[in-house]
């Protein structure tokens, strides 16, 4: 009898965070959308992510640039484009460091949401 004893002692890896993730990720558009193939689930996790990036510009531009710069001009009285340069900077500052406190918060708020919905199906 040959046994080939490479395969007696390979112990699988356990799979880490980002692929129990991604794969989180695929079971729920898949539970939302069970008529999409392998395709249309990698079209739809690219959509939504471009959706975050898209939100998070616009709420940037939209209210940190733009309005608080008009609530700066009005409180201070300055000219609204002489504290535009100024905004624009920190803005461009802000925006990678908003991308990376939302990814460090993802994960606890996903670890939560899971203690929820299991916590909820046992009621």
């Amino acid at each position: 009898m040959s046994l080939n004893r490479t395969s007696m002692y390979y112990v699988n890896a356990p799979p880490s965070e980002r692929e129990l993730t991604i794969k989180r990720f695929i079971d729920e558009i898949y539970t939302e959308l069970p008529f999409y193939g392998c395709r249309r689930i990698s079209h739809e996790i690219f959509t939504r992510q471009v959706m975050a990036v898209l939100c998070l510009s616009i709420n940037c531009l939209g209210i940190s640039l733009l309005l608080s710069t008009f609530w700066l001009t009005v409180l201070s009285g300055s000219s609204f484009l002489a504290l535009l340069p100024t905004r624009v900077v920190q803005n461009l500052i802000m925006i990678p460091a908003q991308f990376i406190a939302l990814r460090l918060i993802k994960i606890p708020i996903g670890v939560y949401m899971d203690k929820v919905k299991i916590y909820a199906s046992n009621s």
